[in-house]
């Protein structure tokens, strides 16, 4: 069996020109952080991505 990992599906990977920005869904859990948001390298994203559905 193949293991599904979600880091946290409140949170949105956004791709912008030169950097990728994460940030919170408009409606979030109790344990998110509501109207959050950091931009992050491209290449951490990337990593991201591969836990990201």
């Amino acid at each position: 069996m193949e293991d599904c990992y979600i880091l946290n599906p409140d949170y949105i990977i956004k791709n912008d020109i030169n950097k990728v920005i994460l940030y919170s869904k408009a409606k979030v859990a109790a344990y998110s952080s509501a109207e959050w948001f950091s931009c992050i390298h491209p290449v951490q994203a990337m990593i991201l991505s591969f836990f990201y559905l």
